[in-house]
């Protein structure tokens, strides 16, 4: 569990669009033997972990909802990207002072 939430932040240049994935791996899978084939070897070998079961997954899921996240050191890409568009980073302490103001 501690792997997956260490890698909470991605580049964006690793990000590449693929289309409608699901579909065309329906559409693979019903004509093409050696693609059932593949999937099968596949399936041997992901593993299965329920995350809304675990209670750190889930706490760290619903902090990371307030966006940007509370502690921008955990997203060092996120944090240098809003520094180089002139926005300003709140501190904790006035991050506080505007969730008391915003009640």
């Amino acid at each position: 569990m501690q792997e997956l939430l260490e890698c909470t932040e991605f580049s964006l240049e690793k990000v590449e669009f693929i289309g409608n994935s699901a579909g065309t791996g329906a559409r693979m899978m019903l004509v093409s033997k050696s693609a059932r084939e593949y999937s099968q070897k596949i399936v041997k070998k992901v593993r299965y972990y329920e995350l809304a079961i675990d209670p750190q997954f889930a706490m760290e899921y619903a902090k990371s909802m307030h966006l940007p996240y509370k502690d921008l050191e955990k997203f060092p890409i996120t944090k240098e990207l809003l520094q180089r568009l002139g926005r300003h980073l709140l501190s904790s302490r006035e991050t506080d002072k505007v969730k008391r103001l915003a009640r």
